[in-house]
């Protein structure tokens, strides 16, 4: 998964579980301003987001980040 996707992925899941990213930061006491300036520049220009934030944010929408070994079958 790269950074456009897993932004699209968290941006879709936040939409689904809270409606909107400002409902969203309130509700995980975010900063909706580096949130949403964030995830857009995730989604648009596939810009690389600190680990730190996109691991709590996956943990406030009810994910873990989990590390496996790539199929070498595929590229």
């Amino acid at each position: 998964m790269n950074q456009k996707e897993l932004g699209f992925f968290i941006d879709t899941e936040i939409r689904r579980k809270y409606k909107s990213r400002r409902r969203f930061a309130k509700e995980t006491k975010r900063s909706y301003t580096y949130m949403n300036k964030m995830l857009s520049e995730m989604i648009v220009d596939g810009k690389n987001s600190g680990m730190l934030t996109v691991t709590s944010i996956l943990n406030d929408l009810g994910y873990e980040l989990t590390i496996k070994e790539k199929d070498p079958t595929k590229k």
